[in-house]
């Protein structure tokens, strides 16, 4: 069997930035019922510019903490937290 890819390197290959995202590692319900999101957070510097809420899936989840040895931060449902207008 023979595999050919082919590039076409005449047509550059252009990606979109999104803002005012963060990237997702897990998620899933914890036995209390409660959602949960996991991201990654390199240290205590990148854990302070986290937001303080985020919208995931149609649902919201409050920044609960950070873990520093596995470079995780948590959100949590069922956090209140009031959105600034």
């Amino acid at each position: 069997m023979t595999l050919t890819i082919w590039f076409d390197i005449t047509r550059p290959m252009k990606a979109t930035a999104l803002n005012n995202t963060v990237s997702v590692l897990t998620h899933g319900v914890l036995p209390d019922g409660d959602g949960y999101v996991e991201v990654t957070c390199a240290d205590f510097d990148a854990f302070k510019r986290l937001p303080a809420g985020i919208r995931f899936e149609s649902k919201t989840y409050g920044l609960t903490g950070w873990n520093s040895d596995s470079h995780k931060a948590y959100y949590k449902m069922g956090r209140k937290f009031a959105e600034a207008v």
